[in-house]
């Protein structure tokens, strides 16, 4: 037995001997080879660990709007006005014109303003005007809603801008976008008009009684 161990163990040998030998420049090939696949490697997951991330972040962010409680309009008013108002292009030439229809006016204490609620201060509160822009064109088209309404309080000359707001907004080509416009104004019975109308053009009086 000892024999035949000593003859297993010297054939082994022999064998492991006479297996090619890696040549100089294949030993670099190596030494270079596995820093570059590891390098791969972590770039890889670092890759799948921030997509995983940030669509965790999004989600969350998505969840959190999603998830944001206001109190209900203490008032509010059917309006439904709907007025036309020309679009033009860098050379001020007509090319269409677009609808802008006030729908709503309501007084909230509490809003949404980029995703977080928004309360008003003791003896104010916020108008809010409900908007529907409709464009006719074949093509987007993105305009600041709060250029074409003042608000005037008490029949004060003052017009003042509604300076809430997610402009500027875009429409898609033959389409309607809702959006909204918001103002604080104090907590007490008071006359409310709006003047609707191009910056330049003439303006149309919209009497707001809640």
């Amino acid at each position: 037995m000892i024999h035949i161990r000593r003859l297993n163990n010297y054939s082994f040998q022999n064998r492991f001997r006479n297996l090619p030998r890696l040549s100089q420049q294949s030993k670099r090939l190596i030494i270079f080879a596995i820093p570059t696949i590891i390098l791969i490697i972590l770039f890889v997951v670092g890759i799948y660990i921030f997509k995983n991330r940030t669509t965790a972040s999004a989600n969350g962010s998505s969840s959190n709007k999603n998830n944001i409680q206001v109190a209900g309009a203490k008032k509010k008013q059917d309006l439904n006005k709907e007025f036309q108002f020309p679009i033009k292009n860098a050379n001020a030439e007509e090319v269409g014109k677009m609808k802008y229809i006030i729908e709503t006016a309501e007084i909230r204490d509490e809003i949404i303003v980029q995703g977080k609620k928004a309360t008003s201060i003791p003896e104010r509160t916020f108008l809010v005007l409900t908007l529907k822009i409709t464009n006719d064109l074949e093509r987007r088209l993105q305009i600041n809603t709060r250029d074409y309404i003042r608000l005037s309080v008490n029949d004060s000359s003052e017009r003042l801008e509604f300076t809430i707001h997610n402009d500027p907004v875009e429409i898609g080509a033959i389409s309607t976008r809702p959006t909204r416009l918001a103002i604080p104004i104090n907590d007490v019975n008071q006359k409310l008009t709006l003047y609707v109308g191009e910056i330049k053009g003439e303006k149309q009086a919209v009497d707001i009684n809640f």
